[in-house]
């Protein structure tokens, strides 16, 4: 998922060795989801499905799957706490202020949220900052290593289940990000309002995301705008207990 979210990478392409025609009034978008598509649907094909008990291959990839999905959404939870955070600062603050007037103007659309007024009274603002940072980046080594460590790569049954993540739509987004929209919607995240804060993506390093692409993410118990719009904050207990809480309506 977010680790191979990176600075210039590209939706992959079809199979070579079978050509889908096209079109040329075909949108970008819609050839993004023509080789998703393509792609799911050939390797759906090729998982064993008349099998009456699970098999040793099928046991090994469902529960290094169940335990990648578990490493990657602790990794979009440290994000989400980040971003909350560093939205503190007065700066960030009046950025995404002109942000969302701008959002208001072009899309017609409800802004998000005032999440926090200046930073006033948050000592450990700072010091919590480094240390999400740092949690972040021990997170990343591990999903890599989960990746590295992947059993049986190039069966059919893995490949089915990364290819929601490799294959990406045009705006660099990852399906498996792009079709859980509408289950974050029923949970009463961003996606059931028109704030549009999940399509914008997180950075470890706001200030630096020019320099990186963005992790694509639903709502968490951390993600800002939810707080705000729920007037009540519940940590996540997968992270340690928050030093500085979310200023709340």
């Amino acid at each position: 998922m977010p680790f191979w979210s990176r600075k210039g990478s590209k939706t992959k392409a079809a199979d070579s060795s079978k050509p889908v025609d096209k079109p040329e009034s075909v949108s970008r978008e819609e050839e993004c989801r023509e080789r998703y598509n393509y792609a799911r649907n050939r390797y759906r094909r090729l998982v064993p499905t008349d099998t009456v008990y699970k098999t040793r291959e099928q046991k090994e990839v469902e529960e290094w799957a169940e335990q990648y999905t578990k490493e990657a959404a602790l990794g979009i939870l440290i994000l989400q706490r980040l971003h909350r955070l560093q939205l503190l600062g007065s700066l960030t603050s009046e950025r995404l202020r002109r942000h969302g007037e701008t959002l208001t103007k072009v899309n017609d659309s409800t802004p998000p949220p005032a999440y926090s007024k200046p930073a006033q009274g948050h000592p450990h603002l700072e010091a919590e900052v480094i240390e999400l940072r740092r949690d972040y980046w021990r997170h990343q080594l591990r999903l890599q290593g989960e990746y590295r460590r992947r059993p049986h790569p190039a069966s059919p049954r893995m490949e089915l289940f990364l290819v929601g993540h490799e294959y990406k739509n045009q705006y660099g987004q990852p399906y498996e990000f792009v079709d859980s929209q509408q289950e974050c919607a029923n949970a009463g995240g961003c996606c059931a309002r028109s704030c549009g804060c999940c399509q914008r993506g997180l950075y470890a390093i706001e200030a630096k995301k020019d320099r990186t692409s963005p992790v694509y993410g639903h709502c968490t118990l951390e993600c800002a705008c939810c707080i705000q719009f729920r007037e009540c904050y519940v940590p996540d207990e997968r992270l340690s207990p928050p030093k500085t809480r979310p200023l709340l309506r």
